[in-house]
C-alpha cells in the first residue's frame, strides 16, 4: 500500500474537490472495508425478482379499492417505500437490491390501470349516447304541434288510467 508512485491525490465523493484524497488512504479504505466485511453485496436473482414481483402485483391489488386520485398517491407512496427498502437495505446490511425493476413495474402498473379505467369510461359513455341516439324517435315526437304524439310518448312513460286529459278545445285524450 506505500510503494512508489501511489501518493497521487483523487477527489472522492465524501472529499470533494478541495482536499482530495490520496492513492494510499483510498487503498487503505478498500482494504479496511474487505477486511471487515463491510462491502456491499448483490442480493440474489430470486430475492431481486420477489421483490419487483411484488411491486408490481400490489398495485393491481388495492387500485379497485380507491379513486383515480388516491391511486396516484398509493404510487408514489409505492415508488417511495420501494426507494426506501432498497436504501435501508445498502445503509444497515450493506445489501444491494436495485430498485430500477420495481420502479418500473410500479409505473407501468399505474398507466395501464388508468388507461384500463378511461377506455372504461369511454365505453360507457358510448353506450349511453347510442342508447339516446336510439330513443330519438320518442324526442323528436314531443318537438312537434302534434299533441296525439306528446301523449303517445306520456302514455309510454306514465300511466293515465283514470284520468281524463282534455286541451284547450275540449278534446279528450285517454
Amino acid at each position: 500500500m506505500t510503494a512508489a508512485n501511489i501518493g497521487r491525490t483523487y477527489p472522492t465523493p465524501n472529499s470533494g474537490f478541495v482536499s482530495p484524497m490520496s492513492r494510499v488512504e483510498i487503498n487503505a479504505n478498500l482494504l479496511n472495508a474487505l477486511v471487515n466485511n463491510m462491502t456491499i453485496q448483490p442480493v440474489s436473482t430470486g430475492w431481486v425478482m420477489t421483490f419487483s414481483g411484488v411491486f408490481a402485483l400490489l398495485p393491481f391489488l388495492v387500485f379497485p379499492f380507491f379513486s383515480p386520485r388516491g391511486n396516484l398517491l398509493i404510487t408514489i407512496a409505492l415508488l417511495a417505500l420501494s426507494l426506501l427498502v432498497s436504501l435501508a437495505l445498502v445503509l444497515y446490511s450493506f445489501l444491494w437490491l436495485p430498485p430500477s425493476a420495481a420502479l418500473l413495474a410500479l409505473v407501468v402498473g399505474y398507466l395501464l390501470w388508468s388507461s384500463r379505467r378511461l377506455a372504461n369510461a369511454v365505453h360507457y359513455l358510448d353506450r349511453e349516447l347510442m342508447q339516446l341516439n336510439t330513443g330519438k324517435e320518442f324526442y323528436d315526437a314531443g318537438m312537434t304541434p302534434d299533441i296525439t304524439a306528446i301523449f303517445t310518448h306520456l302514455e309510454k312513460v306514465l300511466s293515465f288510467r283514470g284520468w281524463v286529459v282534455a286541451d284547450n278545445e275540449n278534446r279528450v285524450f285517454a
